[in-house]
Parts: structure tokens; sequence; C-alpha cells
């Protein structure tokens, strides 16, 4: 964390570096006492005082905090307003862009409205919450022009006065009129890699203790579903759970780094579950592959997860759900129903299970796969989502910001499953970096005789920095530690499937 705030110094204010530290440290006291940890595992408040201090850092004659308020809860949000109004009685001068008119008007010096891109209003903050037209657009009486609405929350009448997105319409076009024949074939090349990686990750998965015990617990199920590498055929739903669950085991499952996460093992399991029928044929199935692939990754990419959220099934429900409805041959506007549905029926499940090397984490892309075939069940049956669900659940509850242009920016021209990544080693893709330039180093030099290297040092970003354990007590714990991934390619060459396994 403290190396980010340094960071704010680089072009400017070097030289009272030190200072300047000591000047954040003084304003954000909880700074100073997270000033050991990494950055990734700040809470969303403290995220984004570390984002003002790095400004900070740089001795700005105005900063500019673009809401600043953005995700936090109502008692963070205080807290903020408190930071901000504390920066500016220090004689700092700032550009505050907000949402939460009250709040900034309690504080600010001078207001500026701005609607459509247009300044409709400007002036002193009472001037502004005097303003009739302004609480009438709030739905705000004279009391909580002052108070606050609610200790900041937005009242029903307002939020439910919004309109369907735009996007809503865009992605039901989309979706509606996407036909795979008439794709590039570079899209469907790329489509089937992916599909075939997916296939390979459940099948070797399949084949771990755990698996083989949860497969023979639900078979004693059967149904249409095909269980990869089981030799067995389960009901739709368990098929789709197992076959997540055991395309997670090893850490071999392709991945999409703007997504920063994992679509394909989401999608292919809802797809395995036998959903369509006879009459899904191959290039059906592909599509809805492809489409789900698309969704998934697309709300992936414009969210930012709250840091203490595994990213495995928050928005992978999304690509499932959309690929069930997409193989049964749903239209565009029930693929965006779909979409709403499943944003509520995703795990918000613990980051720290991937570290603590609990297999229960292996279980969160089974959930969302399975979630997402009841989410077209639901949409079927004539269930019904929010409006805007994605912005709901992923700008508030699961995520801290959403950035909906995301969603439809380059939509049919550019495909997120062409940007895609497969895995090399056996490991989370954040130590990917410091194993393949191992691996290069192996391949230039020859075997490293382990005994005669001394310590060995890591020089990476902030995501592998977070993953330091030194000694992970079991396998899953190890793929996500760059000391043990390191050294164990350093011992057998490889960051391989059996470099990981616990010696008998």
């Amino acid at each position: 964390m403290r190396e980010n705030l340094e960071m704010g110094s680089y072009r400017r204010g070097r030289a009272n570096r030190k200072r300047n530290l000591e000047r954040v440290f003084d304003i954000f006291p909880r700074l100073r006492e997270r000033s050991g940890q990494n950055a990734g595992t700040l809470s969303g408040g403290e995220q984004q005082m570390l984002a003002i201090g790095r400004g900070m850092m740089a001795e700005p004659d105005l900063l500019i905090l673009d809401e600043p308020s953005l995700g936090l809860s109502p008692l963070l949000v205080e807290e903020m307003f408190a930071l901000i109004e504390k920066l500016r009685n220090n004689g700092m001068t700032l550009l505050l862009v907000e949402q939460n008119v009250v709040q900034s008007l309690e504080i600010a010096s001078r207001a500026y409205i701005i609607e459509d891109g247009m300044v409709t209003l400007s002036g002193t903050p009472a001037e502004i919450a005097g303003n009739t037209e302004l609480k009438r657009a709030y739905r705000a009486s004279d009391r909580n022009m002052k108070g606050g609405c609610v200790m900041g929350l937005t009242p029903a009448s307002v939020m439910l006065a919004e309109p369907a997105p735009a996007r809503a319409r865009t992605w039901s076009d989309f979706a509606g009129d996407f036909d795979l024949r008439r794709a590039e074939p570079a899209l469907i090349a790329r489509a089937r890699l992916v599909l075939l990686d997916c296939i390979g990750a459940i099948a070797a998965g399949m084949q771990e203790p755990e698996a083989r015990a949860l497969a023979a617990r639900l078979a004693r199920t059967p149904g249409d579903g095909i269980a990869v590498g089981a030799g067995l055929r389960l009901h739709g739903g368990d098929a789709a759970f197992l076959n997540g669950v055991a395309g997670t085991m090893l850490e071999l499952d392709e991945g999409n780094s703007f997504a920063r996460g994992h679509p394909g093992i989401h999608v292919l399991p809802a797809l395995l579950s036998g959903i369509g029928g006879a009459g899904l044929d191959g290039i059906g199935f592909l599509r809805a592959f492809v489409l789900g692939y698309e969704a998934g990754a697309r709300v992936g990419t414009a969210t930012r997860l709250r840091p203490a959220i595994h990213p495995h099934g928050t928005w992978g429900v999304i690509g499932a759900a959309v690929a069930a409805a997409a193989a049964e041959g749903a239209g565009g506007r029930d693929i965006v129903r779909t979409m709403n549905v499943s944003a509520a029926l995703g795990p918000g499940s613990s980051l720290r299970a991937m570290l603590e090397g609990v297999t229960v984490r292996n279980a969160y892309a089974g959930v969302a796969a399975r979630n997402g075939l009841y989410a077209w069940d639901l949409v079927a049956s004539g269930f019904t989502g929010e409006t805007d669900a994605l912005r709901s659940v992923y700008s508030g509850v699961l995520a801290e910001a959403f950035d909906a242009a995301t969603m439809t920016g380059e939509l049919g021209t550019r495909w997120e499953i062409r940007r895609n990544y497969f895995k090399r080693h056996a490991a989370c893709r954040f130590t990917h970096g410091a194993l393949d330039v191992l691996a290069e180093l192996i391949a230039r030099h020859g075997p490293f005789d382990p005994d005669a290297v001394a310590r060995i040092e890591v020089e990476s970003y902030a995501m592998a920095a977070q993953l330091d354990a030194p000694a992970p007590p079991t396998m899953l714990a190890a793929k996500f530690s760059v000391p043990f991934a390191v050294a164990t390619m350093l011992v057998h060459g490889a960051a391989s499937v059996s470099a990981f396994r616990p010696r008998r």
C-alpha cells in the first residue's frame, strides 16, 4: 500500500515525498495502520482513501475527486465526506464530482448541477439547496434536503422512475440476430478451442478424489446431463454443478484477463446439462456457448468487484443463464430478461477461501452454472427480474463500480472469447509472469540444482504480490502462492499438475 502512495510522487513532489507521506498519514490515520498491507486487500473505503492520498502525493494545485462515495456503505459515505471536508479545511482546492447532492452541498463553496452533459444550475450551496426544481427532481422534502435522504438512500419514487437502460435494447437486438453460421471463421475456430480446453479441464479435474466422490453421490439421480470424465449421466442441475466443480479443481481452466475471471468454465457446464435436448445441434450448441461467454465476460469486464469477493460465480452465472436460454431458442428480449434474473442468483463468495486453500472454492463455478439453469427456468415460467439488475448488483452489492458502456462497446465486432488466454501452468494466472520468466531461464541454461539456489527474488505487479504465502497448507493454496509455484517449478522443471501435489 505504501508503494501505491509513493507512486503518486513519481513525476511531481518527489523531493518532498517523506513530508507528503506523513501529511497523508495524518489526514488518513487508517492508511498508516495499513501501510504494510497489499492495496488489493483494503476495504472499499480504504481504497478510496488510498486513491485520494496518492493524488495528494503529487502536491496538486487542484485535486479532482470523481464520485469518491460510489459503492460505499452509508457509514463509509459519511466518513468519506468528513475526510473531504478535512482536506478542504486544510487549504486544498477540490473539484468534487458526486451524485450525493445533499452531502456535497454541505461541504462545497460553490456547486454546479450537470444534466445530460450541460450545466443547468449553478450557485452557492444555499441557492442550490433552495431551488424548487431540484427538490422536485429528487422527490425530496425541505427536511430531506437539509438532513439527507435517509442516510443517502435513494427514495423509491426516484429509483422506480428510472427507465430501462438503452443497452437492454442493444443486447436484445444483438442476441436475437446473432447467427454463428454467418460469423467469421476466426471466431468459430477460437470458440472451438475454448470449448475443447474447458472439456479437458473438466475431464482432468473429474479424476480428483473429491470430484469422484461427489459424482458418486449425484449419480443417485440419473438424467440427461453429461458428467465429463466420469462416465455418468446425471440430472441436469447436478451435471452442471459437478462439471463446474471439476473444471476448477486443478487451475487449468482458460480465462479472460479483461473480465478478470474464467467465463468458459461457467458457461460450458450449463450446456452439458442436456438443455436443449435432441433439438440442439452442434452449431446451436456452439452459438449458445459464444453468447454465454460474451455476456458473462462483458459483465466481468464492466465490473470492479469488492476486494474480498472471489470472482468465480459472481458474474459467471449470467453467462451460464444466457447460454441456457440460447440453447432453448430464446429470443433477444428473453435473453435480456434472463440476464436480469440471473444477476440476483450469483454467489458472493469469499476470496480468502483460495488463499487458505479450502476446496469449497472449487464449488463456486458449479453453483453459478446450476443457478444459471434455474434463472432461465424462472424466466421461461414467467418470473421477472429488476429493470436493471446488472447495475443494482454490480455497482453496489457484489461490486463497487459498473461501467455500463462496456456492455455494448463494439458489440458484435469485438468478441470477448477471442481475447481469452489458455493456461500453460496449473496455477493462478497471477503466478504466470514469474513462472514464464523461470521457464525461459530453464530453457536457456538448463535445469537448476535447487540446493545451489540461496534465494529467489521476484518483482511483479500488485495482484501477484498478494500471493506471498511461503508455506501453503494445501494443494489449492499452493496454486495461489508465488513462492511455492516458483520453487516447485525449480524442483520439477515445470509448474504441472503433479508439481503441486503433496508428497506421499
